[in-house]
């Protein structure tokens, strides 16, 4: 398990598959559609249309896989870089000098299962400027992000190098 640390910068971060559960669900229903009308002893016609949504679900799973290996989150000690995208590319950043605060969200539902968004503001704005979605302890990573830019603002070496909390 990895650690959050200074020693660990850059430190990459991705997306929980465990936020994209339903997408996983629907997918892995539809793959064993063929299966299911083989064991229930549909007729020909029903089995053979069941292979449509099994290679939709197929694409589906490939494409969430896509889309959780394409969202990544560096972080460095001077700012947080975020790039995503599939087909279009998004690439942010946010110097630790520049943030004015972070901010965590987590539904019930991301509560239980342990990751949220963490939303960046800085002071070009009044509104959050990055969004680190689906990120697993979210918590955690706010407060190893506010050590850096503490760090950072106040010019002193005393970010702990061994964070309680690790990553999973």
């Amino acid at each position: 398990m990895n650690k959050f640390s200074t020693a660990n910068l850059p430190l990459s971060l991705h997306q929980t598959r465990l936020g994209y559960l339903q997408g996983y669900g629907i997918s892995v229903v539809l793959i064993f559609l063929p299966i299911i009308a083989v064991a229930v002893k549909a007729d020909e016609f029903i089995r053979f249309i069941s292979y449509g949504p099994a290679g939709v679900g197929i694409v589906s799973l490939a494409l969430l896989e896509i889309k959780i290996r394409m969202y990544k989150v560096v972080i460095e000690k001077t700012k947080i870089r975020l790039n995503k995208g599939i087909l279009s590319r998004e690439n942010s950043s946010a110097s630790f000098d520049k943030i004015t605060d972070f901010r965590v969200y987590q539904s019930l539902f991301q509560h239980l299962f342990g990751y949220g968004t963490i939303f960046v503001n800085t002071a070009a704005g009044d509104q959050y400027e990055l969004f680190i979605e689906k990120i697993r302890n979210p918590h955690a990573v706010q407060e190893f992000l506010t050590e850096l830019e503490h760090e950072l603002r106040t010019g002193l070496k005393n970010v702990s190098e061994e964070s309680p909390t690790t990553l999973k």
